[in-house]
């Protein structure tokens, strides 16, 4: 929805079947996409981060969620 209004952004997705799915979406040329997680970001600010799905269940301690 974001790229279907014209926002540039990156989409970091930790599964490699959920990114080439992803991928297949309309606008999906329009995303930056990164398998990885937020640790595979460039050194840049990001501001802000949605998240979608059930990514909370990934972050396991406070220091999940700060980095």
């Amino acid at each position: 929805m974001l790229a279907k209004c014209g926002f540039g952004f990156i989409g970091i997705e930790p599964a490699q079947s959920s990114l080439e799915m992803a991928r297949t979406k309309p606008f999906a040329d329009q995303v930056r996409w990164i398998l990885g997680d937020s640790s595979s970001l460039p050194p840049f600010e990001v501001d802000p981060a949605v998240m979608s799905g059930n990514v909370v269940q990934v972050f396991v301690s406070e220091d999940d969620w700060i980095r």
